[in-house]
């Protein structure tokens, strides 16, 4: 009588749909996941609440398991870099009147596709991985040199603080005259390729969604096109034509800390 009534038990059970669904998650692993980096949004709120400005990266992640331990990785990133002052590099001089040059970097959105092998191996819930990237990069600024004159002595003037579009001839105010134009403008566009070694942990909290933390350190290799916009031999400080450079990575080691599904 014992041994029927666990049996029926263990038959109630097993025809349970929640009860056989977790029993068929647990022995059938999931091959696919797809992750979102939660450092944007958190960054926004900083934004909102502190007045901060931050550079923005985000990145979409698509993993497929091939054995129990390695898995193929592509992922789409995008950067936007801002600055907290507009312009830069100022500097004056001044004889009859002042004279003041400084720069203006605008930096459109960087793209970054990325394709590579990752290992992973820990225990059910705690697993670290580790493996490399290797990606495509475009990325594009415009870099400007303005010279403003202003007809009285004040060498502690910013520019952040005014008109910044105002024409030669054209005051930012009526009570305080002056005038500026761009000597020369120009655009870097580069495309290149970038190598990431990377290590990470992750905190898997259900069968479908885990915490993903990645450090890295990215090496890239750019080939840069400078274009004049408006061209000034006299002032004109850039190398024109194409460049190559080599360099590491501007945005940290900590790549993302994202949030993953996994099905």
């Amino acid at each position: 009588m014992k041994n029927l009534s666990v049996a029926l038990i263990i038959g109630i059970l097993l025809c349970k749909p929640g009860f056989t669904q977790s029993m068929h998650d647990s022995i059938i692993p999931k091959k696919n996941e797809l992750s979102i980096d939660l450092i944007p949004a958190i960054k926004l709120l900083s934004d909102l609440t502190k007045n901060h400005m931050y550079d923005y990266k985000g990145t979409v992640q698509y993993k497929r398991r091939l054995t129990k331990n390695i898995f193929l990785r592509f992922g789409a990133t995008v950067i936007l870099e801002r600055s907290p002052k507009k312009y830069t590099n100022i500097t004056s001089t001044y004889s009859d009147s002042l004279s003041v040059n400084y720069q203006q970097h605008q930096h459109k959105p960087e793209l970054q596709l990325n394709t590579g092998i990752e290992y992973r191996w820990g225990k059910k819930r705690i697993k670290q991985f580790t493996g490399l990237d290797i990606g495509y990069i475009h990325t594009k600024t415009i870099t400007s040199l303005y010279h403003e004159l202003l007809p009285y002595y004040n060498m502690t003037y910013d520019p952040n603080t005014y008109d910044p579009d105002v024409k030669i001839g054209q005051s930012s105010s009526n009570n305080d005259p002056h005038s500026n134009a761009i000597i020369y403008s120009y655009s870097s566009t580069a495309n290149g390729i970038s190598i990431t070694p990377f290590y990470g942990v992750q905190y898997h909290f259900s069968s479908r969604f885990f915490f993903s933390m990645q450090l890295g350190f990215q090496i890239r290799l750019l080939s840069v096109i400078n274009k004049p916009i408006i061209n000034n031999p006299v002032y004109s400080i850039y190398n024109s034509g194409k460049i190559h450079e080599i360099n590491g990575n501007s945005q940290g080691i900590l790549n993302n800390f994202s949030i993953a599904y996994r099905f």
